[in-house]
């Protein structure tokens, strides 16, 4: 396996967050699967060991060369977020593929990551190609345009969803994502905005988990409530809380909203919480 030094790097922490779904862990190693890739990772201190993609594509999917230590310090001068970044310290806002994170996210609507894990890994089965890694086997992403038989799509367990998603399969393009990404973020969120099933929140995902617009703040139900919490009066609805943020977090909300849903779901969980 090829391997690179990653100071300030938690891979488990970075990968189990909620900014992807088609991993799985064997032993100590990660199997991760991104549209037509199929790759491993693994983590030793500083180092991290991995094969099936090169280290630029390893670099730039796991925002290994953002200087995370200053935005980590800028937002530690904001009392309220210091428990979470010194739990979740090294978690890292990853560049999934759009098309991918697009319909990841349209599918998570009212859901729960192991349901939208079990839910994705059969879309794929059922309309993607076999890919190979180190004697594992996983299934590519199906591509745009590929996903127009309803009843096979309802057979993964999206339910309504289906509907969005094949929707949406019929507008979208990969270069169409392409010139969303290109453009300033409050217009490539209301871009995103016009496809079947994407609201605010998936908008939000979709611009921080794959088009790297760090000052997009997604608010879900963990993050509301943590926010409720912690900065009372920041607003009574998704949207009063979302520009709360952007204004209080600035450049960093993404990174905060990040560190604050994994330390709430970290700490649920550890209370025997169901996710």
């Amino acid at each position: 396996m090829n391997r690179i030094a990653v100071p300030l790097f938690d891979l488990a922490q970075t990968l189990e967050s909620g900014q992807i779904f088609r991993y799985r862990k064997v032993d100590d190693l990660y199997l991760v699967a991104v549209r037509e890739r199929f790759f491993r990772l693994r983590q030793s201190g500083g180092r991290l060991e991995f094969d099936g993609a090169d280290a630029k594509f390893v670099r730039d999917f796991l925002d290994l060369d953002y200087d995370l230590d200053a935005a980590l310090g800028r937002l530690s001068r904001i009392r309220q977020l210091r428990p979470a970044i010194a739990a979740c310290r090294g978690l890292r806002i990853v560049r999934h593929d759009p098309w991918e994170c697009l319909i990841s996210f349209i599918c998570s609507t009212r859901s729960n990551i192991p349901k939208i894990k079990r839910s994705l890994n059969l879309l794929a089965q059922c309309h993607g190609s076999v890919v190979s890694c180190g004697g594992q086997t996983e299934h590519a992403f199906p591509p745009p345009g590929s996903l127009c038989n309803l009843e096979l799509l309802k057979t993964t367990g999206i339910g309504y969803r289906a509907d969005y998603v094949m929707q949406t399969n019929r507008l979208c393009t990969n270069g169409m994502l392409e010139r969303i990404a290109a453009l300033p973020y409050p217009e490539a969120r209301a871009e995103l905005m016009r496809f079947p099933g994407v609201g605010d929140k998936v908008a939000d995902c979709v611009c921080l988990f794959s088009m790297r617009f760090r000052e997009a703040f997604p608010v879900d139900v963990w993050v509301q409530r943590a926010m409720l919490e912690l900065f009372p009066g920041c607003g009574k609805n998704e949207r009063q809380i979302r520009q709360f943020a952007m204004q209080t977090f600035g450049p960093d909300a993404g990174y905060a909203e990040q560190y604050l849903f994994h330390y709430r779901r970290m700490m649920k969980k550890a209370m025997g919480y169901g996710l």
